[in-house]
């Protein structure tokens, strides 16, 4: 397959980023010789250095706007260390803010000031989120999955059901702010407990959740997939060397 010159080049670079500044960090984190924290902190120096937040953003929600095979030649890259790197993709449930919308939430994300954690699903034993229209704004309560090492973020994009049905229907998208009163995140949930949301916090149409960003989402998907191809190639990589060392 022929890639352009700006995909080659975008290739090139996080190749480079991988085997000097990503791999050489796995032992130290295996280890315990550095935290996670420390691990992040010199991560996002190095992502902030090469200026590549949000690098998958179409440009007309302010992002970097690269090739759909740049993003997977980036991913297949960043899949082949163990070392956590977000990917620049912003949850394209947030491409369908209003304008008012995307002035409080999505401009700061794709700029890289505030952080978002997606929690789509519920937690598994926990009890099943719900949000109710109260005196103009939203009252959620109900436990929902994230990451079991995801870091505080500043949004959380949140699926709630909002309606009696149990069809997907009923369930609507909202954005909560991180310090959210009667918001608490970590160890893999985010619980929200009598959590206030005004109308604005309500991404799209109550009942529409499963609607946002479909324009979008094949993409974030493929960009996944190639993440995954680079971690197999690597992990046959250590075992074929395992084996020709060690059997």
């Amino acid at each position: 397959m022929e890639f352009s010159e700006d995909d080659k080049m975008i290739w090139e670079m996080f190749r480079k980023l991988v085997r000097s500044r990503l791999m050489p960090l796995e032992n130290a984190l295996l280890s315990g010789a550095k935290t996670a924290a420390d691990v992040a902190a010199e991560v996002g120096a190095s992502m902030d250095e090469m200026g590549v937040a949000a690098m998958n953003v179409p440009e007309r929600f302010g992002g970097g706007g690269i090739t759909l095979t740049a993003g997977c030649l980036a991913a297949f890259e960043l899949g082949r260390t163990f070392i956590p790197v977000p990917l620049g993709d912003v949850p394209p449930m947030l491409f369908e803010c209003t304008p008012e919308q995307r002035k409080k939430y999505l401009d700061p994300v794709v700029g890289g000031g505030v952080s978002v954690e997606a929690a789509f699903r519920d937690l598994p034993g926990g009890s099943p989120a719900r949000a109710a229209l109260e005196g103009g704004s939203y009252v959620l309560n109900g436990d929902k999955a994230i990451p079991p090492h995801a870091e505080p973020a500043g949004l959380y994009l949140v699926f709630a059901r909002t309606g009696a049905d149990p069809a997907p229907a009923s369930v609507s998208c909202f954005v909560l702010p991180g310090d959210a009163e009667g918001l608490s995140a970590g160890g893999g949930a985010l619980r929200l407990r009598s959590c206030r949301a005004g109308a604005d916090a309500l991404i799209g149409i109550p009942g529409g959740a499963f609607s946002l960003g479909r324009e979008w989402i094949p993409h974030s998907r493929i960009r996944k997939a190639a993440r995954q191809v680079g971690t197999a190639e690597r992990l046959v990589e250590i075992s074929a060397a395992y084996a020709r060392d060690w059997l």
